[in-house]
C-alpha cells in the first residue's frame, strides 16, 4: 500500500511538471496567438500612441459623416530635417487618421510643411522640436517640404499618402 502511494504521488508530479513545462514553453500556440508579427515598412511605421489601441479603420461609405478621431487614436510619427533631406521622406496613412508629427531639426534652420491640410512648423534652428497634429481627411499623395529659402528646390520634399 505504502509502495503504490508513492507511484501514485510520483506519476501527479510528473503530470504536473509535464503540464507545467508545456504551459511555460515561448513556442506554444497560445503564446503565438498574442505576439504581432513585425511590420516590412520600419522607417515609415507610425509609432502606436501610448494607449497602444489599434489603428482607426477608414469610413467605407463616404456620404456617411463620421466622429473626429480621438487622442487614443492618433497615428504618432518622428521626422527629421537635416540639409535638404528628411527622414523619413515617405509617411503613409489611412484617410481619417489623426496624425502627430515631431518634427526636429537635427542640423541647420529647416520647417515642415504640408499644404493640403494647412500644416506649418516654425522654422526650427539645430536641436529644436515642434509637434503638429492633423486630421488626414482627404485621400491622395501630397509633398511635403521645407520652405526655407533654396531647400525645396534642392531636394528637401517628401511623400505623405492618404490610402
Amino acid at each position: 500500500m505504502k509502495r503504490t502511494s508513492i507511484y501514485l504521488g510520483l506519476a501527479i508530479l510528473l503530470i504536473l511538471i509535464v503540464g507545467a513545462v508545456i504551459l511555460a514553453r515561448p513556442n506554444s500556440t497560445a503564446n503565438n496567438a498574442l505576439v504581432p508579427s513585425p511590420t516590412d515598412e520600419v522607417s515609415v511605421a507610425p509609432s502606436p500612441s501610448p494607449s497602444n489601441s489599434p489603428s482607426p479603420t477608414p469610413v467605407e461609405n463616404e456620404d456617411m459623416m463620421s466622429p473626429s478621431p480621438s487622442i487614443e487614436d492618433t497615428i504618432n510619427f518622428r521626422v527629421e530635417g537635416e540639409p535638404y533631406s528628411f527622414s523619413p521622406d515617405i509617411i503613409r496613412v489611412k484617410q481619417g487618421d489623426r496624425v502627430r508629427i515631431e518634427f526636429i531639426s537635427t542640423q541647420g534652420l529647416h520647417d515642415f510643411v504640408l499644404d493640403e491640410f494647412d500644416v506649418r512648423t516654425e522654422q526650427l534652428s539645430e536641436g529644436e522640436t515642434e509637434t503638429i497634429e492633423f486630421v488626414a481627411d482627404t485621400q491622395g499623395t501630397y509633398e511635403f517640404y521645407c520652405s526655407v529659402g533654396n531647400h525645396r528646390q534642392l531636394g528637401m520634399v517628401g511623400t505623405f499618402i492618404v490610402e
